[in-house]
């Protein structure tokens, strides 16, 4: 549980640097992703497994790419707070 309010905290201080827009932005084109299939079939006709494994191949990049974008974050953070600007503050 620990593990899941450091991510929680460090999201946050992610939306804060860098916008409620732009964090925003991301989670809903990642929910819009999900659902392409079902407004895709409004127009054409597509197969029951093309539809899942759409949905299933962007439910498990969404689960890899988090991570990475957390990394990232934590990267930059521990750079920042080893770098000789720091020390002169």
């Amino acid at each position: 549980m620990q593990n899941f309010r450091d991510y929680l905290r460090a999201y946050l201080t992610y939306v804060r640097t860098h916008g409620w827009m732009k964090a925003l932005g991301f989670a809903l084109l990642w929910v819009a992703g999900m659902f392409v299939p079902a407004g895709a079939r409004a127009f054409v006709q597509l197969p029951d497994w093309l539809a899942f494994s759409w949905m299933f191949g962007w439910a498990i990049g969404g689960y890899i790419l988090a991570p990475y974008g957390m990394w990232k974050q934590q990267r930059a953070a521990a750079i920042s707070s080893i770098s000789p600007e720091a020390d002169s503050r």
